[in-house]
């Protein structure tokens, strides 16, 4: 448990008390964002510590750490893959002065945009320990096998954030003119029906779509444009 004075203890046990929420992220490229209570949307924050993997201890079952936290933000969701985000709890004491404890560091699996608002869900570093025990030889087997147009599947990381709910990251190498939006329906059912996972980011690969980008951000292809120029097929279908 993290050393707290007397004065925090009185103050978290009265009926009325006055807490905030600020934080920092911090992505892979380098940028650093901070934010308080103002860019926190009221009531979104949450931490719930879970037991990952199955009801009983085995091997790889680890517990971790859920956030999630939606900011008044205009941050870029595409550059927070992985980001890692830093929360502190402050609590106002009974003098006034501010005690703060550390919450933890949490790495983004979702960012996800609504609005004017910035949805973000992360995990702590012990899903790191987890993923490390988890066997992906068979789910990379039937990708090629039942998902037309996938040639390969690398950097795939597969855990489970509770009982009965699991999570999967992957690239997937693609071939010339596949139907990216059709192979992404057939890979989520894939991996729904066969394997019970239910959360599911992957990234498409090929030449073609690396050499040409949409004019936007669509969902659809998960492309981000360098430069204006002609669209990816699965674009294209959705403007």
């Amino acid at each position: 448990m993290y050393p707290v004075s007397d004065a925090f203890l009185r103050a978290v046990r009265s009926n009325t008390r006055k807490y905030f929420w600020t934080g920092t992220i911090v992505t892979r490229g380098g940028m650093t964002y901070e934010f308080g209570a103002k860019e926190i949307v009221k009531d979104s924050g949450y931490i719930s510590r879970q037991c990952c993997g199955s009801t009983e201890i085995e091997l790889g079952t680890v517990y971790a750490a859920e956030m999630g936290i939606t900011l008044l933000s205009d941050i870029d969701r595409y550059t927070l893959e992985d980001a890692q985000v830093t929360l502190v709890f402050h609590l106002v004491l009974a003098d006034g002065s501010v005690e703060d404890v550390p919450m933890g560091v949490f790495e983004v699996s979702e960012a996800n945009r609504l609005a004017k608002c910035l949805e973000l869900k992360a995990y702590d570093f012990m899903l790191r320990f987890d993923r490390s025990f988890i066997v992906t030889e068979g789910i990379s087997a039937d990708f090629g096998v039942s998902v037309k147009g996938v040639e390969e599947v690398h950097d795939l990381h597969v855990w489970t954030m509770a009982p009965e709910h699991s999570a999967v990251m992957a690239h997937l190498r693609l071939a010339a003119n596949t139907d990216w939006p059709q192979a992404l329906s057939e890979a989520r059912e894939l991996l729904k029906e066969r394997f019970g996972i239910d959360h599911v980011t992957l990234q498409p690969e090929n030449e073609a779509m690396s050499a040409r980008c949409c004019r936007a951000e669509h969902d659809i292809c998960g492309f981000r444009c360098r430069e204006e120029s002609d669209c990816c097929s699965g674009c294209k279908k959705a403007i």
